[in-house]
């Protein structure tokens, strides 16, 4: 190894450094040690000394002095370099191979960048070194839900717990993945016993639980969590979205549309509040913007069944019936049977006057979700198929109520 040069002043390097951007390619000598007191003491300077450590040559630095810089990368967001300066350390530390909280740090970065069968691999290697570390357990759901391995998810919160029952953010991330179960009961629970141990995050808790409360249609009290959220963090575009779905349940569509475009304004081009912001504004019969709204979100994210099925809606409603037809097809090609399109483009194929194809698609609708055929016999859109000498009988067969 070639000589080192002696030690500089690290706090006064960091001081000449912060002001200017950092051109040069140091191969200064690094003190562990000293460059975290520099990360504590200079707290507006850890950019400019992270990056002059960067930009240094790599040549002699320690696994320890690598994980101190991926730590310090990580707590300012760069979870990239974090990864980088992670991979380092493990490369070159035999004993940080055997500590597990290094592993779960690398995990936890690899999972804010969406990388989340890396960061599985890390928790996994992670909890083998200490499996019942309830943060490890707690992350490794975290990361388990959003790959919706939700039972595998909802077992590492369940161990957590035993491990730490109060602990409110593993509680609030149960709750998550019993609604996503749709064990809405069982997550408001949780809801409600994260919010009694004075949570450092209420806004998220009540969003949450807002959420839950909507899916057991419980909306005012959903509205009521909503507002509690809002009152904390104002400007929070997924809570606003949410309250907005939830005006839209109430029928309060104005207030919805309001809530929509402002999230939109802090989170443009959101393929879902795009979409629901379409859906109110049909409410509304603004169906032009409605249109353009679905326009949109089908541009980001063109294959989403529900927008395509929607979009046919507005379609079929400005009579233009055949692009109506090809999104009610192609939704039809990326979710088969799906009651709703297939009731749909029955409604179609009556004001096509395509009559057999009409009443075949109503048949199919029905068999999948009876309640349409209550709603079949007061719309409108059979009134084709309804008068249809031939077809007409065997429609208000189907339409009648079923035998006993």
């Amino acid at each position: 190894m070639p000589d080192l040069p002696t030690k500089p002043s690290i706090e006064e390097k960091a001081e000449a450094l912060a002001p200017e951007p950092i051109v040069a390619r140091p191969t200064d000598w690094i003190d562990a040690e000293a460059v975290t007191r520099t990360l504590r003491r200079w707290d507006t300077k850890v950019r400019a000394l992270l990056e002059f450590l960067e930009a240094g040559t790599k040549e002699g630095m320690t696994a320890g002095e690598w994980q101190i810089q991926a730590r310090a990368w990580a707590s300012l967001g760069e979870m990239g370099r974090a990864v980088k300066a992670y991979d380092e350390a493990l490369t070159l530390g035999s004993v940080l191979k055997r500590d597990f909280a290094t592993y779960r740090e690398r995990a936890d970065a690899l999972a804010k960048l969406g990388r989340y069968p890396k960061a599985l691999a890390d928790y996994n290697r992670s909890l083998k070194l200490r499996p019942d570390d309830p943060d490890t357990l707690n992350n490794r759901g975290v990361g388990l839900r959003n790959l919706k391995r939700y039972e595998e998810a909802l077992a590492d919160y369940n161990r957590s717990l035993e491990l730490r029952p109060d602990d409110p953010d593993t509680l609030n991330n149960r709750g998550n993945t019993l609604d996503n179960l749709k064990r809405y009961e069982e997550a408001l629970a949780d809801y409600n016993r994260a919010l009694g141990l004075q949570p450092d995050n209420p806004d998220t808790l009540y969003n949450n639980r807002g959420n839950t409360l909507d899916n057991l249609k419980r909306y005012e009290e959903a509205l009521a969590d909503y507002n509690r959220s809002l009152e904390l963090r104002p400007d929070d575009p997924a809570t606003l979205y949410n309250r907005g779905i939830t005006l839209d349940n109430l029928k309060r569509y104005d207030e919805a549309l309001v809530d929509y475009n402002r999230s939109l304004e802090l989170r443009p081009d959101h393929p879902d509040t795009l979409h629901n912001r379409g859906v109110t504004l049909r409410h509304l019969k603004r169906y032009e913007e409605a249109l353009a709204d679905y326009n949109r979100a089908l541009e980001l994210r063109p294959d989403d069944p529900d927008t395509l099925s929607n979009r046919g809606n507005i379609l079929l409603h400005l009579e233009r019936y055949e692009e109506a037809l090809a999104d009610y097809n192609r939704s039809l090609e990326l979710r088969p049977d799906h009651p709703s399109t297939l009731y749909n483009r029955a409604c179609l194929f009556s004001l096509m006057g395509r009559l057999q194809e009409s009443l075949d698609q109503l048949r199919l609708a029905i068999a999948r979700d009876s309640s349409y055929r209550a709603m079949a016999r007061e719309d409108e859109d059979f009134d084709s198929l309804r008068s249809d000498p031939a077809l007409g009988p065997e429609f208000e067969r189907l339409i009648s109520e079923p035998e006993p």
